[in-house]
């Protein structure tokens, strides 16, 4: 029963959207990294008139190209590129020479280059920390979201333990009235069989009528209370009717003081999610500290070129190693006013101080109501033993009364009284039984441990 909460409680199904989003975002900052692929063809058909020296008409030439290129990115920031690409050129062009036209063929000539390319930046954007912030920061958000889900999961399943405490308490107290109902009844018969022998005046009969009337309205407005509490718990649960669960016993004696300090200190999600929004800003302001920086890349590559009238012939040379090309080069790119940069750094960084004053404050008060539950179930349990020994008390009490009255030796107006002791002592150790289990379930709660007490898993 305490399972069905975790997939039918409505304030959960927000808090698994969020740990969906937070998984497809961490899903396409890890793609930044995956190698690209990029393939490029092209026909260009020019008729282009010329007039020069020698040259005089309408030059045609027509040009075929194709290129392909993998390219991907390392950790440190270095982009590398493979790229090999093939044109085919041909052209007719018109000369007139001596007053005679002639055109002159070029090609088909077939150009081929294959290239391996590294840029590496030095200043800004180098290093590991930067270039795989995102992913990072998807990360963090992503436990983030787990952490809220794993509290609201927390608190749904305390709503719903309370839930079922206080439809048990219901369902004892109308057991109660109950009882006390039947106990009334075996006094009204007692009564009459007094009366009957001349013993008691009729009048007696009243006392307990009343008695019973009073004992009949408490049931009514029991029974309704129970009833009540049924059917929000069923609506809690999406469910058509709720009952106590059978398994919901006494929860097991807390730990000390001090061990549920260190397991909240350890485990609380309310902790846990502030941290994962620290470890978040410091990667965010390690970016806005890169950004300040100016950015200087360094390029690299090699290539080799081909030129033959056929295809084969040019990729012949480029695999030969007939015609190799070097490229070594800078680039110095800054800003002459950096200070946006500057500014969005400052503003990081105070977020970041407002959250480490967050924890404190947090910790201090979870420290507080940590110390307050564990208090409020010390009392609890104490009180338990107190109501437990008067309801004892009581029970002896009003069996000895009725016992004398029996004998003649007692008058209804007694018996009633200690009948009525009774009931108020039941009713007392029944709510005290659940306020002891509910400040149990709390302090649980508060040391994130009342997930596991039950064995729950949240699925997102």
């Amino acid at each position: 029963m305490v399972q069905r909460a975790l997939t039918s409680h409505p304030g959960l199904a927000q808090a698994r959207i969020t740990v969906r989003r937070a998984q497809a975002s961490l899903r396409a900052e890890e793609g930044l990294l995956v190698p690209q692929l990029r393939v490029e063809t092209s026909w260009l058909a020019n008729n282009e008139p010329t007039e020069g020296l020698f040259e005089s008409g309408i030059r045609e030439s027509d040009l075929y190209q194709a290129n392909a290129s993998v390219s991907w990115r390392l950790p440190w920031g270095s982009d590398v590129s493979i790229q090999t690409d093939a044109a085919r050129f041909r052209a007719v062009q018109p000369i007139e020479f001596g007053g005679t036209r002639q055109t002159q063929t070029i090609g088909p000539n077939w150009q081929e280059h294959l290239n391996l390319t590294l840029r590496q930046p030095v200043l800004r954007g180098f290093g590991r920390d930067v270039n795989l912030a995102p992913e990072n920061i998807a990360r963090e958000r992503l436990e983030l979201a787990q952490i809220q889900l794993e509290q609201t999961a927390s608190a749904a399943v305390l709503e719903v333990l309370a839930g079922f405490y206080e439809l048990s308490y219901s369902q004892r107290d109308v057991a109660i009235k109950e009882r006390q109902l039947e106990i009334a009844r075996d006094q009204r018969e007692a009564t009459v069989a007094l009366v009957e022998a001349g013993t008691l005046a009729p009048v007696e009969i009243d006392a307990v009528d009343q008695r019973i009337v009073v004992l009949q309205e408490a049931l009514l407005l029991a029974e309704h209370d129970r009833d009540t509490k049924n059917r929000d718990l069923a609506r809690l649960l999406e469910m058509g009717v709720a009952t106590a669960d059978p398994n919901l016993g006494a929860q097991d004696t807390p730990r000390t003081l001090t061990e549920s300090l260190e397991a909240a200190y350890s485990r609380s999600p309310q902790l846990g999610a502030i941290r994962e929004q620290i470890d978040a800003q410091r990667l965010v302001l390690g970016t806005r500290d890169d950004a300040i920086l100016p950015q200087l890349d360094l390029t690299a590559s090699v290539g080799q070129n081909g030129l033959d009238r056929s295809f084969g012939g040019a990729a012949g040379q480029v695999l030969g190693l007939d015609a190799t090309r070097w490229f070594l080069g800078a680039v110095l790119t800054m800003p002459l006013d950096n200070a946006r940069a500057h500014q969005l750094a400052t503003s990081d960084r105070l977020e970041l101080d407002r959250l480490q004053i967050e924890l404190q404050s947090t910790r201090e008060r979870l420290r507080v109501d940590i110390e307050a539950a564990h208090a409020l179930v010390t009392v609890n349990g104490r009180r338990l033993d107190l109501t437990q020994r008067s309801v004892e008390l009581s029970e002896r009490t009003l069996e000895a009364e009725r016992s004398r009255f029996k004998a003649g030796r007692s008058t209804n107006q007694r018996v009633l009284q200690y009948q009525e002791e009774l009931e108020r002592a039941e009713v007392r150790h029944a709510r005290t039984q659940v306020d002891r289990e509910l400040s149990v379930l709390r302090l649980l709660h508060l040391t994130g441990g009342l997930l596991p007490r039950y064995g729950l898993e949240i699925v997102p």
